[in-house]
């Protein structure tokens, strides 16, 4: 049975991309937390596509593989047991790595909006900051429950940090 594409973007997506463009074959920074998880469980599910301004450029499609079986032993290596090991190597070899925007059911990127059938203001689009640019803000529960009463809308991010939704143009 095939199961459907998703397609994820490498740079701000897998990899946590903070020193910035460096080209296509080097890739100096870890992993976005809990990147390397996600693909071990995405691949169960999907066939999981990394595709990447890096795909069709000399070289970048190798840099990706070589960064993400370094990541994976760093994380899922033997000393975490052979099953663990097996599994990792599974997602490894699963991953496809198209040099062309694939067919995807569905696609994760850093760099993109969800769009709803309403096009979006041209500053929203002018102002877009990924996740990884916008401010974050150092607030316990208390915080959160007083911005709650206060009806300011915000996000609870994957890292724990909280950050002000945008208002809605």
């Amino acid at each position: 049975m095939t199961k459907p594409i998703l397609c994820l973007d490498f740079d701000g997506v897998l990899h946590s991309y903070t020193s910035g463009w460096r080209g296509a074959h080097f890739i100096p920074d870890p992993p976005v937390p809990g990147a390397m998880a996600f693909l071990i469980e995405a691949v169960k599910h999907f066939d999981v596509n990394i595709f990447s301004s890096r795909s069709h450029q000399d070289g970048g499609i190798r840099a990706m593989q070589s960064w993400i079986d370094y990541w994976l032993d760093q994380e899922f290596g033997w000393d975490k047991g052979a099953d663990v090991v097996a599994t990792a190597n599974q997602a490894r070899n699963d991953l496809v790595y198209p040099t062309e925007k694939p067919p995807a059911m569905i696609s994760i990127d850093d760099r993109a909006l969800t769009f709803t059938g309403q096009w979006p203001a041209m500053e929203t689009l002018l102002t877009f900051k990924p996740w990884n640019k916008l401010p974050k803000l150092a607030v316990g529960v208390g915080d959160i429950e007083r911005m709650m009463d206060a009806g300011q809308s915000m996000n609870l991010n994957v890292d724990g940090t909280v950050t002000p939704k945008p208002v809605s143009q």
